[in-house]
This record gives C-alpha cells, sequence and structure tokens, in this order.
C-alpha cells in the first residue's frame, strides 16, 4: 500500500491499485490505452477523503511512468543539492493533481494534493477543488516511489 506520509504524520496520500473489471491492459497497445483501476484516499486528522466506489478511477499507464519519472527527477535533485522548480503531475480524467515544491530545506518536499470533488463524489459535490498542503521526507517520497513500482511490477 503506497502511502506518502507527511513529516508530522498527520496527513497522508494512499495510491493503490485494484484488479477490478475495470482493468483495460493489452500489451500491445500504447500505454495510453492501458488503463489500471485505482483507489487513491488522503487523510487529515481523522477525516478520510477517498474516491467513491461507484467512480471507478483508473490512470493510464502513461500517467503512472509519469508520476514515476517526475518524483524520481525530484530525488535526484534533492540528492544533488539542488533546488527544483515546481513540478505539477495531473490524471486525465480528473481525480487528483499533485504538486512538488522545493521548500528549501535539505530532506524535504512540499506537496500538494488537489482533489476533484466532482469526480471523487460521483458528482454529488461540484465546482470546487479540496486541496491540502504538507511536507514529506526525501526517504518517505523515495519510499513511495519504490512502493508504487514493486506494486505495479506485481500487478502487471
Amino acid at each position: 500500500m503506497p502511502l506518502l506520509r507527511s513529516v508530522r504524520g498527520d496527513v497522508s496520500f494512499q495510491l493503490d491499485f485494484l484488479r477490478t473489471s475495470f482493468l483495460n491492459y493489452d500489451s500491445t497497445k500504447n500505454d495510453v490505452e492501458k488503463w489500471l483501476p485505482i483507489y487513491f484516499s488522503c487523510t487529515v486528522g481523522n477525516e478520510t477523503y477517498s474516491v467513491s466506489p461507484d467512480v471507478n478511477p483508473t490512470l493510464n499507464l502513461f500517467e503512472i511512468k509519469n508520476m514515476l519519472t517526475k518524483f524520481r527527477e525530484v530525488i535526484e535533485t534533492k540528492k544533488r543539492g539542488e533546488i527544483f522548480n515546481l513540478i505539477s503531475i495531473s490524471t486525465y480524467e480528473f481525480y487528483y493533481e499533485m504538486e512538488l515544491f522545493d521548500p528549501n530545506e535539505d530532506d524535504e518536499i512540499g506537496f500538494v494534493l488537489w482533489i476533484f470533488e466532482a469526480t471523487r463524489t460521483n458528482g454529488e459535490l461540484s465546482g470546487f477543488e479540496r486541496g491540502f498542503r504538507y511536507y514529506v521526507s526525501l526517504e518517505t517520497l523515495e519510499t513511495f516511489k519504490k512502493e508504487i513500482e514493486q506494486d505495479l511490477l506485481e500487478f502487471l
């Protein structure tokens, strides 16, 4: 279960791959056409914002690889002691958007998660996004990336 937990431990983002009927993976197709069902949630204190089961969210393999590449770039830049510019990661189906920024701390990364409420709640709430900004350690981001990569390997 890949989990990106804040430095303080009170905020987390979870991303899991699911084996459901919405799995659409054909090795002969382009990565943009390979759809993997997911579950995601953000927990802030005692409140959890998770996707409605009616939504059946999926990410395509291109999106997943793009996210992992951007995580890798941030990790490598921080390890070299360099500052990185704002990095944005979006999903095609408007489930969530991530922003990573450099807080000018050696082993920390700023993380902003925007959750598209209309998609998350299957239209029950709409017209706004819910956002959370927190800080993660470099080690935590590395672990999150590795767990996603491992889950992806096992899944495929």
